[in-house]
């Protein structure tokens, strides 16, 4: 329906599903609960971490932005804070100005610091931990496509021509990171698309001539990057499988050295 259009609209839904489908279905069938609710739990993880670094980071810019405004009132002749209207003198203004970058370096600036290192290394372990386990699935669990056990359909792919094992592995660590940036991305995002209401109330104008604009850009931006994306998938898809087809004949070549020597000194010796 439409609000399944217009969620497609903001955030990949479909794209979405069918990679969490995907990684759930390389699972063991014992294991798939399992990867399942370790799927969900990053989620919930990295939705926490990044919300949260998103409203961190509104509130460091609006610090930031009272310290530029400080700087800018010093420059224009406004007293310091706590001076009154009594003029003030180029030496209070300075010593006030430095007194206030000490609070702002130790109450604003290493505190946000501090945030953004410990939970985006949270957010990248447990990001890790789900790209090891669907990368251990695809290389030595069941592999989709082909009916039988899980030796048949490891033959199966150990067969392909075309991919092997380790392309495989390195196309679900690609979805896993791809899914995984475009998620940070958005939510990261969401504190500061909450502040759009307000701001449009606050400015009716920018709503009726620049957010149209805005908006205009943005879809044909998206256009144009999903245009390049399928060339380069497509493009890369290619290099994959030529690489692997040499890959494949170069240790066929190695594995039988002795024999192409052979037939090329009885070769030479029928030529001669």
């Amino acid at each position: 329906g439409w609000a399944g259009r217009a969620a497609d609209g903001v955030l990949p839904v479909t794209e979405f599903r069918r990679a969490y489908n995907l990684l759930v279905a390389f699972a063991d069938a014992d294991g798939a609960a399992s990867s399942a609710w370790m799927l969900r739990v990053w989620f919930v993880t990295m939705f926490n971490v990044q919300v949260g670094l998103g409203f961190v980071g509104i509130w460091y810019l609006t610090e930031s932005q009272l310290r530029t405004n400080k700087l800018i009132g010093l420059a224009d002749g406004d007293p310091p804070e706590g001076a009154g209207d009594a003029p003030a003198t180029s030496h209070e203004k300075n010593t006030a100005f430095r007194r206030n970058a000490v609070r702002y370096i130790l109450l604003v600036a290493i505190p946000y610091i501090i945030q953004r290192i410990v939970m985006e290394n949270v957010n990248f372990v447990a990001f890790r931990l789900v790209q090891a386990r669907a990368h251990d699935a695809v290389r030595f669990g069941n592999f989709a496509g082909s009916a039988g056990t899980s030796m048949d359909r490891l033959v199966a792919v150990a067969e392909d021509a075309a991919h092997g094992p380790d392309a495989y592995a390195d196309s679900m660590d690609s979805v896993l990171f791809e899914v995984a940036s475009l998620l940070e991305q958005k939510l990261f995002s969401l504190p500061k698309l909450l502040l759009l209401p307000g701001l449009l109330r606050a400015h009716p104008r920018l709503a009726a001539v620049v957010l149209p604009a805005v908006l205009l850009a943005d879809a044909a931006q998206s256009k144009v990057a999903a245009a390049l994306t399928r060339v380069i998938e497509t493009t890369s898809s290619e290099i994959t499988r030529l690489t692997t087809v040499r890959t494949r004949a170069e240790e066929h070549d190695l594995r039988h050295a002795d024999a192409l020597r052979r037939s090329a000194g009885g070769a030479r010796h029928a030529a001669e």
